[in-house]
C-alpha cells in the first residue's frame, strides 16, 4: 500500500513539474501523505488510476515527449536567438550610452565640448585665411620695386608741378613787366 502511495504521489509531483499550464477539469485531490494532483485533460486522474505505472507513466511521457519536441523545433530556437539578438542589441546601446556619457563627463560637459569645438574651428579658419594670404603675398623683391617706382612717380609728379608753377610765374612776370613798359612809354 505505501508502495503505491509512493508511485502515485511521484506520478502526480512529475504530472505537476512538467505540465504546469494544463488547463483544469476538475478539484485538485490530495493523497494521504499530502501530496496535491489535478487530473489531466485526457480524463484521466493521476491520483485515482487503478494501475498507476501504466495509465500515468504514458500520459507523463506524451507531456515530456510534446515539450521535447516543440522545444527543439526551429521556430523555437529562432525565437530565443532572436530575442537574445534583441537583447544583446539592446545591451549594446546602453552601453554605448552609458560610455557615451561618461565621455561627456570626461570631457567637461557639453557646454566645455561645444566651446572647445567652435574656438577649434575659428583657429582653424585663421591658419586658412593666413595660409592664404601667404600665397597671395608679394615677394620683398616686388615690394620694392613698386615702392620704388611710386617714389618716381611722386618725384615726376612734383618735377611736372614745379615747371608749371614756374611757367605761371613767369607769364605773370611778363604781364607786369609789360604793363610797367606800357605805362611808362606813354
Amino acid at each position: 500500500m505505501s508502495e503505491s502511495i509512493d508511485q502515485e504521489s511521484d506520478l502526480s509531483f512529475h504530472t505537476a513539474i512538467e505540465e504546469p499550464f494544463t488547463s483544469l477539469t476538475s478539484t485538485p485531490h490530495k493523497s494521504s501523505n499530502g501530496w496535491v494532483s489535478y487530473p489531466t485533460n485526457e480524463g484521466k486522474d493521476s491520483t485515482n488510476s487503478s494501475s498507476p505505472n501504466l495509465g500515468n507513466e504514458s500520459i507523463v511521457n506524451d507531456i515530456i515527449s510534446r515539450r521535447r519536441n516543440a522545444s527543439s523545433g526551429p521556430a523555437n530556437n529562432l525565437s530565443q536567438s532572436a530575442r537574445r539578438d534583441t537583447e544583446n542589441k539592446k545591451l549594446k546601446e546602453l552601453r554605448r550610452l552609458k560610455r557615451l556619457q561618461k565621455t561627456i563627463k570626461n570631457r567637461g560637459g557639453l557646454d566645455n565640448m561645444r566651446d572647445f569645438v567652435l574656438n577649434s574651428e575659428i583657429d582653424a579658419e585663421y591658419a586658412r585665411l593666413a595660409k592664404e594670404a601667404e600665397q597671395f603675398a608679394l615677394p620683398i623683391d616686388e615690394l620694392e620695386r613698386i615702392e620704388k617706382q611710386t617714389e618716381e612717380d611722386l618725384d615726376d609728379d612734383e618735377i611736372l608741378e614745379f615747371i608749371e608753377q614756374r611757367d605761371k610765374y613767369q607769364y605773370e612776370l611778363d604781364q607786369i613787366l609789360n604793363e610797367n613798359i606800357a605805362k611808362e612809354g606813354l
